[in-house]
């Protein structure tokens, strides 16, 4: 054995910078043990196997070889770290992928939204009309405008019509019409009509300006049938300078005027007289259509996300029809049992209602602006027939003005539609 000194002195010297010493005891069978100091590299290395006994010189040479062979694969094989430039190229293309990917994803998605929204305000209208059907009364639906913005309809929701108001004749309860003419000295009687036209419905004992203040005279498109019953209807003229209702109704003494759009028809007396028919006539009655009430139990029908439809670029008699000045008026479209549009819309051409992404409307971008970013669809529809299609806008722009020559033109022909 080793001194116990010697024994210290060379456990120690590991403890430096050089190659390591290890302390081995070794002997066998019939052998004294003793020790010996073994030098080791400063990295460890993989323990050899136990040889088994009993083996030959010759299979002791190839099991080490063996062992030598598959240390040094081992060691071949070990796989290295990345460099930080490797690591950096990884993240840029990664991230480059990403970019990529999202992009496409946001443009089918916003695509698939757009299309989802023609399909809502498809199916908004046309359960109008078999509401219509099916009630065999008049049903329509309502496009809801945005509150903050006018000019923007973001919802739907449906209707029923009011009771029609019925005034003058002998079913009348203390109220009397009369059809005048304007008069120069406007005491609505004599002899001194400025015009042959009878265009004035004065009413005594009715409650026209209160129904007109609370809202029940919808705006524009109140009408009012003389006579009543079987006469023919009139459109409402709203009074000029008005920007808040009452929107149709004028007073004059006890007398509340109406005025019509269009001349009545049939005078029973000739102008310079200023009473065109009088309240003891059989002409002398009329029935107020008045505006729209909710459909009880039916909730409203919103638009996705991130679409509305755009007023400013809608056809121009939508715009005409439903203008959002003086005041935003409500668009509501009316069915008949038969599933055609009724009211004073059915004389009119179809209706393009153009679908737009939000952000784009309320920059007020042109449908062609190349700074849009949201897709394009029209919702149009056909008053004769109460057929409700979506189309794509025609980008066209021939003259090259950055304003589409006829956004309209492929729903006119009607050649691709079912968006």
């Amino acid at each position: 054995m080793l001194p116990h000194a010697q024994l210290r002195s060379i456990r120690g010297c590991s403890r430096g910078n050089g190659p390591a010493r290890r302390v081995e005891r070794f002997g066998s069978k019939g052998f004294a043990w003793g020790w010996a100091i073994r030098r080791v590299c400063a990295r460890p290395r993989r323990d050899k196997p136990s040889e088994p006994v009993g083996l030959s010189h010759r299979d002791r040479v190839q099991q080490r070889t063996r062992y030598r062979a598959t240390s040094r694969l081992v060691a071949g094989t070990a796989r290295r770290g990345f460099t930080l430039i490797e690591l950096l190229v990884v993240i840029g293309i990664l991230l480059t992928l990403s970019t990529l990917a999202l992009a496409v994803y946001n443009a089918s998605a916003g695509s698939d939204r757009m299309r989802s929204a023609a399909r809502i305000a498809q199916s908004a209208s046309l359960g109008a009309r078999d509401r219509a059907a099916h009630a065999g009364t008049l049903r329509g639906v309502r496009f809801v405008r945005d509150l903050t913005d006018s000019s923007l309809v973001t919802s739907f929701a449906y209707l029923a019509p009011l009771e029609n108001r019925r005034y003058g004749g002998s079913a009348s309860a203390g109220n009397t019409i009369q059809i005048l003419r304007p008069d120069a000295d406007n005491d609505g009687q004599g002899t001194d009509a400025t015009s042959p036209d009878a265009i004035y419905v004065a009413g005594t004992g009715v409650d026209w300006q209160r129904l007109d203040a609370e809202g029940f005279l919808a705006m524009p498109t109140t009408r009012i049938r003389i006579p009543a019953g079987t006469g023919t209807w009139y459109a409402l003229k709203p009074v000029a300078g008005q920007s808040a209702a009452p929107w149709f109704t004028q007073t004059r003494g006890a007398t509340v005027l109406l005025t019509l759009s269009s001349p009545f028809a049939n005078p029973e007396t000739a102008s310079p007289n200023v009473v065109a028919v009088d309240s003891a006539s059989p002409q002398a009655s009329c029935d107020i259509e008045l505006g729209h009430d909710l459909l009880p139990f039916h909730a409203p029908i919103a638009l996705p996300s991130g679409v509305v439809i755009d007023l400013d670029y809608s056809s121009a008699n939508v715009q005409a029809l439903w203008p959002a000045n003086p005041a935003p008026t409500a668009i509501d479209v009316m069915f008949s049992p038969r599933g055609t549009i009724a009211g004073p819309i059915a004389a009119l051409g179809p209706l393009h209602f153009l679908l737009n992404d939000l952000a784009d409307a309320t920059a007020n971008l042109n449908p062609i602006d190349p700074r849009n970013r949201g897709d394009k669809l029209l919702l149009t529809v056909f008053p004769q027939t109460g057929l409700v299609a979506t189309f794509p806008i025609d980008p066209t722009d021939a003259n090259q003005d950055g304003i589409a020559d006829d956004l309209f033109h492929f729903a006119k022909l009607g050649s691709v539609s079912g968006q």
